[in-house]
């Protein structure tokens, strides 16, 4: 299994383009889609070097150990308050794509 990144905010879905990666100077990643479907939690192999600083700066997005998802359960199951008390790193701001500094 391995980190996750996982989305705490309130909409359905949340979504960053691999336009808006390009716009922010991160020329090698993906669309990236947090949902219902994917337990709001994307693989953190997903992101690349250069895309990590604006994942850490986003206060809706945590890096979360493989602990963490075992406790939390998948899905519309998972718990929310135990895999906060898991959090690996958080920091920054929620809106747009800004790096940590």
């Amino acid at each position: 299994m391995g980190s996750y990144i996982k989305y705490f905010g309130t909409a359905d879905v949340r979504v960053i383009t691999a336009e808006e990666w390009k716009a922010a100077g991160v020329e090698d990643m993906e669309t990236i889609v947090w949902h219902a479907g994917n337990a709001y939690m994307v693989s953190r192999d997903k992101f690349t070097d250069d895309a990590w600083p604006f994942i850490k700066a986003d206060t809706l997005l945590f890096e979360i150990g493989e602990e963490a998802v075992e406790a939390a359960g998948v899905g519309e199951d998972a718990d929310p308050a135990v895999v906060r008390e898991t959090v690996v790193t958080a920091s920054g701001t929620p809106s747009g794509l800004v790096a940590d500094s």
